[in-house]
């Protein structure tokens, strides 16, 4: 995680207190709204190209497409068009795999006829040397394992030459911040998925 918290010069203890009083303001502990509702709903939309639900609730597109709609009408309108074009250009033209930390991997994580397994989203145990950071990040994102099987050998992805059976995944749900940096409202039960990290160690191939 990129350990500068904050985008702009200002005087750190008020941000830290303006923080606290955000974190304070609801159970932290208690993950509100549905992030696991939402990522069956982000895989559904993959598997079946429903880009439009894509763009909705991909964090990048998301967030980007939240900041456009507060632009002028004018500039609001060519730029949400000219957005969603290169999006999904980029989206239908990337090639499936199973490499993590390249746009749009999730298209090879869940392809169409994967079998997914939603499990329950859980907190990132915190940093006991960043406790500042470990608690915005509780209050920014959460994980939720997935287990994908590949019955369909052909339309499986594929790893180190072996085509994969069956894969388990965290993922990553998060927050839009409101404001210019730090603010995350406790009581925000709205999630956007922000990418998979693959748990190798419980990967099987087809024979």
């Amino acid at each position: 995680m990129n350990r500068k918290l904050f985008g702009k010069p200002m005087a750190r203890s008020l941000m830290l207190a303006g923080l606290a009083l955000v974190l304070a303001a609801g159970c932290v502990d208690k993950i509100p709204g549905d992030p696991d509702k939402e990522l069956e709903r982000y895989i559904k939309a993959v598997q079946e190209s429903d880009y439009k639900t894509i763009f909705d609730i991909n964090h990048v597109t998301a967030r980007q497409l939240k900041f456009m709609r507060q632009m002028n009408k004018g500039d609001k309108e060519r730029s949400l068009e000219g957005s969603y074009k290169q999006y999904k250009e980029i989206y239908l033209n990337v090639t499936p795999t199973f490499q993590i930390g390249i746009t749009w991997a999730e298209k090879g994580f869940f392809p169409p006829g994967a079998q997914t397994k939603v499990g329950d989203p859980y907190y990132q145990v915190a940093l006991e040397d960043d406790p500042v950071n470990a608690e915005y990040e509780r209050a920014t994102n959460v994980y939720v394992p997935v287990d994908v099987s590949y019955p369909d050998k052909t339309a499986a992805p594929e790893h180190d030459g072996k085509k994969v059976r069956s894969a388990s995944y965290d993922c990553s749900m998060k927050k839009i911040r409101e404001g210019q940096n730090v603010t995350v409202y406790s009581h925000d039960d709205k999630w956007f998925f922000g990418g998979c990290i693959v748990n190798m160690g419980k990967t099987t191939y087809h024979q």
